[in-house]
């Protein structure tokens, strides 16, 4: 059996562990101790909170001289904090039948016997491995009737409604975003992390745990002011998992983890909804139609060397940033000028670039300027390859790939009509490793109240193909964005 554990928790625990359900007395010197002889343990348990029952029903050679007793310690110990791990008692009888409520994590599962007549204690441990069903799969952001809500994907089955299955109601307005934010916690100095979505609706918001699906925060509650209008745009999470920003009218607001957003930084700055996260958040101003970074809770000017990314007197049309996966971490930059015309910007995006002790460094890799005419500057929706620079577009159901040397118009396919297109990504995870697991470009459209996702491989040179391991997704309402998690992580939104 399994019993190689951190051996601070097992000194931590010995003490607790003696005292648990029964006294322990097996250091009493009782020579007429009879062997306790069990079978039926495996050396690990793997079990969905909110779904399984653990079921363990072990045979116990002269069980009727024992009492027992089923005891889970959480493996989840912080020596700087006060308060040893608690023990929860799950049965006083020999067969375990046992409804799982825990917390996702690792535990030990421990059975104790004791002998009715010496009171000597034999204790007998398993692992036990706890997740939730929410922790793999894909969420799929809806509207539908002016409802906010996840539909969840999962092997075997699907959640449609997810926010409501869990808190009895969705989010009002019409989806927005949808973003994983890790290591959230209950106050800033707790170390007791969980991972979450940051969800975002035209008319509200809400911060739901991913493990057991409740709200953790809602609008009305996840400001210390809150601000004057009521109007959430974007979400972005930094590589910093810290933090997270909130675009909300034009203004940007900061959770630190543990904490509330906090008033946002005197400035001018009219925030636009188009943003994107680079080592730092890549901000985009609509009065001085500037690119800005934020540095920590500050805004900060971009470098000299960046110059050109700044009073453009264009408008920014979308941006996407590749900071994982790629050997140099970029950023894709659109602006559209008064005459239609467009301009391709490419640049670095690491903390040397745009950080002042990279003053010598260049920021900006190579731009390509597009006319009027070019099917990009009149797309319906864009988006990138998080791996190479080719860009997607669609126009009027034609799915286009075009790339930032040559700007040709390579159309890939056609989608039916009738069909709009109301979400296009780049999936892949985990997004920092070379050997994705996942990788598909994603597109997705509604008809009469149903939505579809389609699932795509793509090429080495970008082009798309119907995927050959993942079938389409069929739904009611529309589909905004799509996020993927596995072991409770997730994807980043491209």
């Amino acid at each position: 059996m399994k019993k190689t554990y951190n051996l601070l928790l097992i000194i931590a625990l010995f003490p607790i562990m003696l005292h648990s359900c029964f006294e322990d007395r097996s250091d009493d010197g009782t020579d007429d101790l009879l062997p306790v002889l069990v079978s039926g343990l495996d050396n690990q348990y793997e079990v969905y909170s909110y779904r399984d029952i653990l079921r363990i029903d072990p045979t116990v050679q002269n069980e009727n001289r024992y009492e027992f007793c089923w005891l889970v310690y959480s493996t989840k110990y912080n020596p700087n904090e006060p308060a040893l791990p608690k023990a929860d008692t799950l049965s006083f009888t020999k067969n375990l039948d046992y409804e799982v409520f825990l917390e996702p994590g690792q535990y030990i599962l421990i059975f104790n016997v004791q002998d009715k007549e010496t009171k000597v204690t034999t204790k007998i441990t398993s692992d036990l491995f706890v997740s939730t069903l929410n922790m793999k799969g894909w969420y799929l952001l809806t509207t539908e009737n002016n409802k906010t809500d996840f539909d969840f994907i999962y092997s075997g089955g699907r959640i449609d409604k997810w926010i409501k299955s869990y808190n009895g109601e969705s989010l009002d307005g019409n989806a927005i975003k949808a973003i994983f934010s890790p290591q959230m916690k209950p106050t800033p100095t707790s170390s007791n992390t969980y991972n979450t979505f940051f969800v975002i609706s035209d008319k509200d918001a809400g911060i739901y745990r991913i493990d057991n699906g409740l709200k953790e925060m809602g609008y009305n509650d996840m400001f210390f002011t809150a601000p004057d209008n009521k109007k959430p745009e974007t979400i972005l999470q930094p590589t910093s998992t810290m933090y997270s920003i909130l675009i909300n009218d034009g203004k940007m607001y900061i959770l630190n983890k543990g904490g509330r957003f906090a008033h946002p930084p005197v400035s001018t700055y009219k925030l636009s909804p188009v943003a994107a996260v680079g080592a730092m958040p890549l901000l985009f101003d609509e009065n001085s139609k500037s690119i800005v970074l934020v540095d920590g809770v500050n805004f900060q000017a971009m470098r000299s060397l960046g110059s050109d990314l700044t009073n453009m007197n264009a408008d920014i049309v979308w941006i996407a940033s590749y900071i994982n996966v790629r050997s140099q971490a970029i950023a894709l930059l659109l602006v559209r000028k008064a005459d239609g015309s467009g301009t391709v910007f490419k640049f670095n995006v690491l903390f040397q670039y745009l950080y002042a002790y990279g003053s010598g460094t260049p920021i900006i890799e190579s731009t390509k300027d597009f006319s009027p005419s070019h099917g990009l500057m009149n797309a319906d929706k864009i988006a990138g390859n998080c791996e190479y620079d080719y860009i997607y577009y669609a126009k009027n159901n034609n799915i286009y790939q075009t790339d930032i040397n040559s700007a040709p118009e390579k159309l890939l396919f056609t989608l039916p009509a009738g069909e709009t297109i109301t979400c296009m990504q780049h999936v892949r995870f985990p997004d920092s490793s070379a050997a994705s697991t996942i990788n598909y470009f994603v597109i997705a459209t509604t008809a009469n109240g149903k939505y579809k996702v389609r699932f795509y491989d793509i090429s080495t040179i970008g082009e798309l193909a119907p995927s050959s391991s993942m079938s389409d997704i069929e739904g009611n309402g529309s589909v905004t964005c799509v996020n993927y998690l596995e072991q409770g992580n997730g994807s980043r939104i491209y």
